[in-house]
C-alpha cells in the first residue's frame, strides 16, 4: 500500500499492530479515501516505538508540504528483540 511516486496528497502512516489493517475496511484507507489521498501504510504489526520513530524518519525522507503523517504508538514497554 505504499504510492511513493504518487502526485497526489498522501496519507502516511507509522505505526504498530493497530495502523497495520488491510482492506478497505480498516480506519487508514478510510482516512485515506475521506480525505482524497494516497495512502502510505508503514505501520508493522508487533513494533516497538523505537521501530515506529524509523518509518518516521523514512517517511519525512519523501514528504511534501500538502501530506498528512500519523503517527500511532504502541505501549511504552514493547521493545525490539535481535
Amino acid at each position: 500500500m505504499c504510492n511513493f511516486g504518487s502526485k497526489k496528497k498522501k496519507l502516511i502512516v507509522c505505526g504498530e499492530s493497530f495502523s497495520y489493517g488491510t482492506g478497505i475496511n480498516h480506519w487508514p484507507q478510510i482516512v485515506a479515501q475521506k480525505t482524497n489521498r494516497s495512502l502510505n501504510n508503514l505501520a508493522i504489526v508487533g513494533c516497538s516505538n523505537f521501530a515506529i520513530c524509523f518509518q518516521l524518519q523514512y517517511a519525512l525522507s519523501f514528504l511534501k508540504p500538502d501530506d498528512l503523517v500519523v503517527i500511532s504508538l504502541t505501549a511504552a514497554d514493547r521493545f525490539e528483540i535481535d
